[in-house]
């Protein structure tokens, strides 16, 4: 047993991961998210910080950690460029045979990283793995993405079994950081998780999904996400189309079309989405015997009806 615990601090002390954290006027929660990481017991991993222009208080709290945790905490200070350069500036310098990203007003549970570094070593082929996601917002919580112990050989298969455009984010993933050699976060584009995953999963040979552990998400009203307006919604519509030409199924074309018709519902901008025949939901029927266009004004009438007799 002794010489069983001697083996794993060994294993691990040569499997450094690379934890990347983008930081952008989070002073609130961005104690919170570092002391997450850093009450693991995995050795020999270290924390890249990039603080992306921020004016409040980050900047100084970033020194602070790197100045308590000189072993594991390394900074980036850059004018502010957007999270895309944020995560391709801690990439640049990432010096771990794995790579894993954190907003800064999230964290994670106790010991994670430990624990998936385990399961990476027993299973050395894995390239990907995912991990499940808790999403907080004010007083809720719930877990929308609740994975089990899952391997997909075909990035097809993980793709349209996990339904992987529903949860394209970065975070609540570990990845090679041989993926990576060829690969960046776009710079300019609103979702830029949805644009890159594509390409990531491609590049590929064994994906992997845990019920071990979870990444809190903390939902913010006044995020991205939240407030997206339709031009954000335009780039999120064109990411999903990129990827459609190589992944179509009837399920995907459901969850583009709803993107589809909120930006047509915002903008008027000309229908993207090509014309599919598929007889599997209410909204799908009306593409496949109205076209997409009529679709999309049929369901903003409907939109309208509701929120005027709510």
């Amino acid at each position: 047993m002794h010489f069983a615990i001697e083996k794993k601090i060994f294993i691990f002390a040569i499997m450094k991961l690379s934890i990347i954290i983008p930081v952008y006027n989070t002073e609130q929660t961005l104690e919170k998210c570092l002391d997450s990481v850093l009450q693991s017991s995995l050795n020999n991993f270290e924390i890249i910080l990039v603080n992306d222009g921020s004016t409040d208080n980050s900047a100084n709290i970033c020194e602070s950690y790197k100045n308590n945790y000189p072993e594991q905490v390394r900074v980036i200070h850059q004018k502010n460029q957007g999270l895309s350069a944020a995560r391709n500036a801690g990439l640049d310098i990432a010096k771990g045979q794995y790579i894993t990203f954190v907003d800064s007003d999230d964290y994670i549970s106790k010991d994670l990283y430990c624990h998936l570094l385990e399961l990476l070593n027993t299973h050395k082929n894995i390239d990907l793995l995912e991990y499940s996601l808790i999403k907080e917002a004010q007083n809720k919580t719930e877990i929308p993405f609740k994975f089990c112990d899952s391997i997909y050989h075909n990035h097809r298969d993980y793709w349209f079994k996990t339904r992987a455009y529903t949860h394209a984010f970065a975070c609540n993933k570990i990845y090679k950081r041989e993926i990576f050699k060829d690969l960046c976060y776009p710079i300019g584009k609103k979702f830029e998780d949805v644009w890159l995953l594509p390409n990531i999963i491609q590049q590929c040979q064994t994906i992997a999904t845990t019920a071990c552990g979870y990444y809190h998400y903390y939902y913010n009203p006044h995020g991205i996400t939240a407030t997206a307006d339709g031009k954000a919604l335009q780039d999120l519509l064109n990411a999903h189309l990129k990827v459609f030409e190589q992944y179509q199924n009837a399920d995907y074309y459901l969850s583009i079309l709803n993107v589809q018709i909120d930006v047509y519902n915002r903008l008027k901008a000309p229908i993207l989405l090509p014309y599919k025949q598929y007889w599997t939901s209410f909204k799908l029927v009306l593409v496949s015997c109205l076209g997409v266009k009529t679709t999309c004004k049929i369901m903003n009438l409907l939109y309208k009806w509701r929120q005027r007799n709510r």
